[in-house]
């Protein structure tokens, strides 16, 4: 038993040294793990401070419980200011609120999140720019206990990046504010850049150009205007001047195009190495050269017209010196072109044409007007010519003449032809005046024993001086008789148109109320009618007044019914009308039942001394005058007479004269638009 007791107090001794033990061992353990702790921290805070990131941690209620020193070591952040607060607090105003809205939604739903970007001014004025990234942390029991993570400072990235961006933006408006389609490829032939007329040339956006090959862009949309064949033959271009190292200056390229039109091209292509890179990059300018080549084309061909063509052309300075002549002019003026280049027109003047001519000529040019007229100039040799010129100015935008252009045209043959003309048609009136003289002499001589033998003839026709045996002898006076009043008939056509022809009658034209002038010759105009079996219905409205010469116009109507009587057969008839038109002219009509004519009859009835060929022609009688004698007279009182007829259907002609201004409608309630009489056409 003792040895039983003392066993166990040893046990119980050993057992109590051996907690000892194992207590001073954790607590050497304890401290070791301490020192490591703290070492590890040491070395920790240390690669923070180092760092270029910068390390946080948040609790669960999203405030920062900590904050490495890596920015209080740089002076930017007063670290001790944060602790407490949530990010937003920690920045001022330069965010947008939706930003802010974006990332307190991934807080909210304890998402990570990378890249968040703020910004917060510093002590200096300066915005700074930060990008943090956060990782969700639990607690052992798995709930939400804040967030760690990492934060940069870029800063100095960021403003670079928009020092780079507002320098493409720069550049970029420079080449959308260039006319030419210029873009940049790099060495693996994609797009790099491209200006505005690059991308409306191509007609698709300017992202789906970028990063792409021209091959790749024209297979890929119809609307690229080039075809695939002109988009490899771009590339191959490109690789051969990556390959030499040569450049390409203004050459021009025919470009067809997808929808089948051709466009010319001016291109140009320079190749460069950019920074870092080793294959050559390649600019290009491209200028649409397709209207100014088909404006050099009409240039061209205006130029060779102009050389070739058959009238002079001659182009001088503002002062006067030539500086340009055509083969015309040398051809008409003897000179060739380098003997008048650079001198003054006035080698060509003659003396023949009036120095206040020539100032009228240079009045009209300084004014910037156009002067024309005709110049007697001298030839080389000598001899003079006549030209027919038109001269004008050239004025530029700043409204200065730039040049005088003359075009001429020689008329020496027209000249004299027309001097031969002038004299053969003074000949002609001459021989005219004395023709019609000839017949009025001779028409008048005859009148005189014509009343002589018209009037004894009826004497002897009526028995007036008693009966006459045999009775035969009585016929004969009446055969005597027709025929003089026929010869006298022709005498009187003759004196008629020897008068208007010679112009000696002169017109005395007035307002007169044409109804008047009809009464006075109805009478004549019955009997007319009456001798040759036809009814005749005169309707002319009176009261409305015409500028006329009375005489004229009895004549005129006395004519037409004449001709009237002579082609309608016997029992036709013969209407005489006047109407005010609504246009305020009077219109006199006379028409009738008769045979009519054909458009080409109308035309022939018109001329002096014809007749028509009808089966009535033998039973009338005339020199055909007498619608040649209407027309001269209705063109002498400014009148104007038309002719409607048709074979069969009769002929109405229709005269208008100048109406009164003061009479009208409501003067005048019967005045409607002249028309043809019913049965007529």
């Amino acid at each position: 038993m003792t040895e039983i007791v003392g066993s166990l107090a040893l046990l119980l001794v050993g057992a109590a040294s051996a907690l000892v033990y194992c207590g001073m061992r954790h607590q050497a353990m304890k401290a070791e793990f301490a020192r490591k702790l703290r070492r590890s921290e040491t070395k920790f805070d240390q690669i923070a401070a180092i760092a270029s990131d910068w390390f946080w941690e948040q609790g669960s209620d999203l405030r920062y419980r900590y904050i490495s020193r890596s920015e209080t070591r740089r002076g930017d952040l007063d670290v001790s200011k944060f602790i407490g607060l949530t990010r937003r607090e920690t920045v001022g105003d330069e965010m947008a609120e939706e930003e802010w809205l974006r990332h307190e939604a991934d807080l909210a739903a304890r998402r990570p999140f990378d890249d968040f970007r703020m910004k917060r001014r510093d002590k200096d004025g300066r915005v700074r720019t930060y990008t943090v990234s956060g990782m969700p942390i639990h607690d052992e029991a798995g709930s939400f206990a804040g967030y760690r993570g990492i934060g940069r400072d870029i800063t100095d990235r960021v403003e670079a990046e928009e020092k780079v961006l507002r320098e493409r933006e720069f550049l970029q408006s420079i080449l959308d504010a260039l006319p030419a389609r210029i873009s940049v490829k790099g060495g693996d032939g994609r797009y790099i850049l491209a200006s505005r007329a690059f991308v409306e040339f191509l007609g698709v956006p300017r992202d789906e150009i970028l990063g792409h090959t021209p091959v790749e862009i024209a297979a890929r949309t119809d609307e690229h205007p080039l075809s695939i064949e002109s988009a490899e033959a771009i590339l191959a271009e490109d690789r051969q001047i990556a390959e030499t190292g040569d450049s390409i200056f203004r050459a021009e390229r025919r470009r067809p195009l997808k929808d089948g039109a051709v466009r010319w091209e001016e291109v140009t292509k320079i190749p460069f190495l950019a920074h870092g890179q080793e294959k050559p990059w390649i600019m290009a300018s491209v200028s649409d050269i397709t209207e100014l080549k088909r404006a050099e084309r009409r240039l061209r061909t205006l130029s060779r017209a102009i050389e070739q063509s058959p009238v002079a052309v001659m182009v001088s300075d503002p002062e006067g010196r030539i500086e340009y002549v055509n083969q015309a002019f040398q051809r008409v003026s003897g000179y060739g072109a380098e003997e008048v280049v650079g001198c003054n027109p006035r080698i060509l003047k003659s003396g023949y044409t009036s120095s206040e001519e020539y100032r009228r000529l240079w009045r009209k040019l300084l004014a910037g007007e156009t002067w024309t007229g005709e110049l007697l100039n001298r030839a080389k040799d000598g001899h003079l010519f006549w030209e027919e010129a038109a001269i004008s100015p050239v004025i530029d935008e700043s409204g200065s003449i730039h040049n005088f252009i003359a075009i001429k045209t020689e008329i020496t043959e027209r000249k004299r032809l027309e001097q031969e003309l002038v004299a053969a048609c003074e000949r002609a009136e001459a021989a005219n005046r004395a023709k019609s003289n000839f017949l009025a002499m001779v028409s008048h001589e005859l009148r005189t024993p014509l009343n002589a033998v018209i009037g004894f003839s009826d004497i002897i026709h009526r028995g007036i001086l008693g009966s006459v045996t045999p009775a035969v002898y009585a016929e004969y006076a009446q055969d005597i008789n027709t025929s003089g009043q026929m010869l006298l008939s022709l005498v009187n056509d003759i004196l008629d148109l020897t008068r208007v022809e010679s112009g000696r009658d002169a017109l005395s034209m007035a307002m007169v109320d044409v109804s008047t002038v009809i009464q006075d010759v109805t009478k004549l105009l019955r009997a007319l009618a009456d001798n040759g079996g036809h009814r005749i219905d005169i309707d002319c409205v009176p009261g409305i007044e015409a500028k006329i010469d009375r005489r004229a116009v009895k004549q005129i109507v006395i004519n037409l019914t004449g001709n009237a009587a002579k082609y309608t057969d016997r029992g036709g008839l013969i209407s005489i009308s006047s109407r005010r038109n609504r246009d305020g002219r009077v219109a006199l009509a006379v028409s009738d039942t008769g045979i009519g004519m054909t458009e080409e009859e109308v035309a022939v009835a018109m001329e002096p001394f014809t007749r028509l060929s009808n089966r009535l022609t033998t039973a009338s009688q005339g020199l055909g005058v007498g619608l040649h004698i209407v027309r001269r007279l209705v063109d002498a009182m400014g009148a104007e007479m038309t002719i409607e007829s048709s074979p069969g259907a009769g002929t109405t002609v229709l005269v208008v004269f100048a109406g009164s201004q003061d009479d009208d409608d409501e003067r005048n309630p019967r005045s409607e638009p002249a028309s043809f009489p019913a049965g007529t056409r």
